[in-house]
């Protein structure tokens, strides 16, 4: 891509619909609607796992995500320049057995794919996140 392409995206809009996303995916991860949280899955993560399979696989996890304030934390950004489609989001995130203990705080790396005018993410590693 060239210089004069590069000035035409918009990094700080990028920036701010990946944040929005990758917010309302964990509320939804958290509040255990994983149908909803299963929409916004890309379409190649979909082909490797069916609606059916992603919800019973969430509802099974012995963790979860940690109280509010715990859940999530220092929100970073990266939007890759070659490929406007494609951006990565850090954030520390908590997690809490669903049954007593205490939490763990790990920090994550997710990919947002652009598909359809919608930011989408990999199904796999939501599913790989502490079991």
């Amino acid at each position: 891509m060239g210089y004069f392409a590069l000035l035409f995206i918009n990094i700080g809009k990028i920036e701010s619909e990946v944040t929005d996303t990758f917010k309302t995916i964990i509320s939804l991860w958290k509040e255990g609607k994983f149908e909803a949280l299963y929409e916004y899955g890309t379409l190649s993560s979909k082909t490797h796992v069916g609606k059916e399979s992603f919800v019973l696989q969430m509802g099974n996890k012995t963790w979860g995500l940690a109280s509010s304030w715990e859940t999530i934390r220092d929100i970073e950004i990266k939007v890759d320049i070659k490929h406007p489609t494609s951006a990565y989001a850090s954030a520390k995130i908590g997690y809490r057995p669903k049954v007593g203990g205490d939490p763990i705080f790990r920090t994550e790396t997710y990919r947002f794919i652009l598909e359809m005018g919608q930011w989408k993410i990999e199904l796999s590693k939501i599913l790989k996140a502490v079991k």
